[in-house]
């Protein structure tokens, strides 16, 4: 039976700021291991540190990409699922008052936007009396939408997404970006990506337990807990090493 999702009618806070700090903070524990990782201290003839003195500002410098793709992780995985949009334009296209609080999600408005008619038109002609001309020049004289009009423009949306919506489980693209970004970091140090299965010394109904090792995996698992902290306290699907690491194969082999 499918599951039902529910309408977001307001446009959640991103507190972009205060999840950086929590992911740069988050890697502070095991930072010297991570730049190492990097061949960080190899590339300028040091010594790792220990893990208890303070971090240079040059180290901190170097974490900072690496809080902030765990930060676009984060956002991303809290983006509009489309079972959620779905059922926001269907409850928009039934009380279009609801555009006109001024509350809906930038996703929805959008998605109203391009399917919008004043008349006949092609839909999304006149996309700007949806969005206004608070942020960009509008080339045309904008009109104050009906609710009639608002409520097609919802339905024909719903009804579009819903049409290419595909079935299966949702695609996680907080993989992709942690694969893309980290995976390129990764290579500059000057070491490639790759993986190893080993046997993690156990059995289970009769068969060994394989592991997946590898210098990439090893760096990620010193990366990841923090953003996976976060997604856990967000009730959010956590990202998963080991699709990380298949991604990054994919691309960068």
């Amino acid at each position: 039976m499918p599951t039902i999702s529910k309408a977001q009618l307001a446009e959640p806070e991103t507190p972009m700021l205060e999840i950086w700090d929590r992911m740069f903070n988050g890697l502070i524990p095991n930072a010297r291991a991570v730049l190492d990782s990097l061949n960080y201290y190899t590339e300028r003839d040091l010594q790792v540190p220990s893990q208890g003195s303070e971090l240079t500002e040059d180290e901190k410098e170097r974490l900072y990409p690496i809080a902030s793709v765990l930060m676009e992780a984060a956002i991303e995985s809290a983006r509009m699922k489309e079972g959620v949009l779905v059922t926001t334009l269907d409850k928009v296209a039934k009380k279009p008052s609801l555009y006109f609080d001024g509350q809906l999600p930038a996703a929805v408005q959008w998605e109203i936007a391009r399917d919008y008619r004043r008349g006949e038109e092609r839909p999304g002609t006149f996309c700007m009396d949806v969005w206004g001309d608070e942020q960009t020049a509008c080339p045309y004289a904008l009109e104050t939408p009906t609710e009639a009009n608002i409520a097609k423009a919802a339905a024909a949306a719903r009804c579009r997404i819903d049409e290419l919506r595909t079935s299966g489980a949702p695609y996680n693209w907080a993989n992709r970006i942690l694969a893309d970004h980290l995976g390129k970091m990764f290579r500059s140090s000057g070491r490639s990506i790759g993986r190893r299965r080993e046997s993690a010394g156990k059995m289970f109904q009769g068969k060994v337990i394989y592991i997946e090792k590898g210098l990439f995996h090893d760096f990620l698992a010193l990366v990841v807990p923090p953003l996976n902290v976060y997604l856990h306290e967000q009730r959010l699907p956590p990202v998963t090493i080991e699709s990380v690491v298949r991604l990054a194969i994919e691309e960068f082999s």
